[in-house]
């Protein structure tokens, strides 16, 4: 709670998450309805996760969203050639511990 500003028990910041779910349901997935409130207190946490997102997305990648508080970023491309593992080795983010499914 901290990280984000709240004490228990208070709103989260942001957009409406039946709005979120009524655009998902409409339009579809896109990075404009994929929001993660903690997403921002984990970048500050750990600062390369901005860098591995900003490799990705310039990587031809149309939605990258951290998975929780950090352990996973995933990626969506309409490009079934595009490479998240290129794409970070560019941004020389790439770390042999990672793993691209």
């Amino acid at each position: 709670y901290k990280a984000l500003g709240l004490s228990p028990g208070a709103e989260l910041p942001g957009p409406d998450p039946v709005q979120l779910r009524d655009k998902l349901v409409a339009d579809g997935l896109s990075a404009s309805v994929c929001i993660n409130d903690l997403e921002p207190p984990a970048q500050k946490v750990l600062p390369k996760l901005v860098a591995i997102k900003e490799a990705l997305e310039s990587g031809g990648f149309h939605t990258v969203l951290l998975s929780g508080s950090g352990a996973t970023t995933f990626a969506l491309s309409k490009d079934a050639e595009a490479s998240p593992r290129a794409a970070l080795e560019a941004a020389g983010v790439w770390e042999e511990s990672m793993y691209v499914a």
